[in-house]
């Protein structure tokens, strides 16, 4: 039990310190680029929750 517990935490660290890590290259390269993805999304988000408040 206490192996698959030591497990769990050292997947958990690991795999949190390579998102973090490609985080920072991608953030880097395509900062621009994914700040205008955000918006539009962001912008496309509005109307289709605005529309199923009026639907429902």
């Amino acid at each position: 039990m206490i192996l698959v517990i030591v497990a769990i935490g050292a997947q958990a660290f690991l795999v949190a310190q390579l998102g973090s890590r490609l985080s920072n290259w991608i953030a880097e390269r395509y900062r621009e680029a994914a700040e205008r993805i955000v918006g539009i999304a962001l912008i496309a988000l509005g109307p289709y929750l605005i529309a199923q408040r009026i639907l429902a």
